[in-house]
């Protein structure tokens, strides 16, 4: 008796089957691209047009290896103009003003300040007629003292009556300037032309001598402050250019001033640079690179030539043949936009600056001059 297959049976296999040949299939594929990929990529590469690249010439620098500080920029005028006189405030220059040099920026109650000019101004005049008064009585006495009708000891008396009204003018006069300064001071000027930072007294407060009326800082006389390790000061010479930046703004700036005392807690001094030549506002964080070693003579890239792959820095090398050769940049130091190399490269090798980021090692080049 012949047994039949069941037709589930028959089924079941028929689709493993069908599933082992796709799969059969799908291996073949991948197999067949793995084959062809590098053929039609390198036939691709070589039917592409050389990248247009921009390149520079290494040259040897004299260039330092430097380390970060951080400062700010400051004025080297910021003042907290106080009152020389006591008074009642009557005006205040507002925030934000622009003044110049002599403007008037604060205002004080004048009235007490006129009448004491107004008395000594009428002192003096009082003195002065009393002078020449006896000025003429001297000159009667003289008179009568030629004709024998008058004792010398009434006209000496008279004589130093005049010399002691002489220097009560003298006093008097200075008062009435005394009192004149005064009144002046009514009218408080800028020391220096800036800009009103700040009230730190307001309209109608009774103020005595020395109370801080206005914060004035001069936005265009500034220096860069930077805290520096005492260990760099044998680096650091006066005129020596620094490179400093500001919200990524770089700029060099010659050291004005190197204050040779180290905080003892700290170890760090005070260096100041001129930015009176920069837009700079004062109060912006500065960093700056100073050096840690003497120049030396040293190939260096500049770091728009680094280009980050893998974790590593690298750069192309125009070779004769003009396609780019990759190499791991080995960094010993940086000195500001410049790294440099452990005499991996030598002086006169073109390498590429623009155009490096999406090249591939042994690539086509079309090189230009940066």
């Amino acid at each position: 008796m012949k047994s039949s297959a069941h037709p589930r049976s028959s089924a079941v296999r028929a689709s493993y089957s069908i599933k082992s040949i796709k799969s059969s299939s799908k291996v073949l594929a991948t197999l067949f691209t793995l084959m062809i990929t590098p053929a039609m990529v390198k036939a691709q590469e070589q039917s592409m047009p050389p990248a247009q690249v921009k390149v520079v010439a290494l040259e040897k620098r004299q260039l330092a290896p430097v380390s970060e500080a951080t400062g700010s920029v400051i004025s080297d005028k910021n003042s907290k103009i106080s009152t020389e006189i006591q008074a009642a405030v009557q005006w205040l220059a507002p925030v934000g003003k622009a003044v110049a040099e002599q403007e008037v920026i604060a205002k004080l109650d004048p009235r007490l300040y006129a009448i004491a000019e107004k008395q000594a101004e009428a002192q003096v005049k009082r003195l002065k007629a009393e002078l020449a008064f006896q000025q003429q009585e001297l000159e009667r006495l003289k008179s009568l003292i030629a004709r024998d009708n008058a004792a010398k000891s009434l006209y000496q008396k008279e004589q130093a009556t005049f010399r002691m009204l002489l220097q009560d003018l003298k006093s008097a006069e200075l008062q009435l300037s005394k009192a004149s300064g005064d009144l002046a001071l009514t009218e408080v000027k800028a020391p220096f032309a800036g800009v009103i930072v700040s009230r730190l007294a307001q309209v109608g407060e009774y103020l005595g001598v020395g109370m801080p009326l206005l914060q004035l800082v001069d936005h265009s006389n500034k220096v860069v402050t930077i805290a520096a390790p005492v260990k760099l000061l044998s680096y650091l010479a006066d005129g020596l250019e620094i490179e400093v930046a500001v919200y990524g703004e770089t700029k060099k700036l010659p050291l004005l001033t190197r204050v040779p005392v180290a905080d003892p807690v700290s170890r760090m001094m005070e260096l100041r640079l001129d930015a009176s030549h920069t837009d700079w506002l004062v109060g912006s964080p500065a960093t700056a690179m100073l050096p840690k070693a003497k120049p030396e003579l040293s190939i260096a890239v500049d770091r728009d030539t680094l280009v980050m792959k893998n974790g590593q820095w690298v750069l192309y090398r125009v070779t004769k043949e003009n396609t780019a050769e990759q190499i791991t940049a080995d960094i010993k130091s940086w000195s500001g936009r410049w790294a440099i190399l452990n005499n991996q490269l030598n002086e006169g090798d073109k390498v590429i600056i623009r155009g490096a980021e999406r090249l591939q090692p042994g690539q086509s080049v079309a090189p230009e001059a940066f």
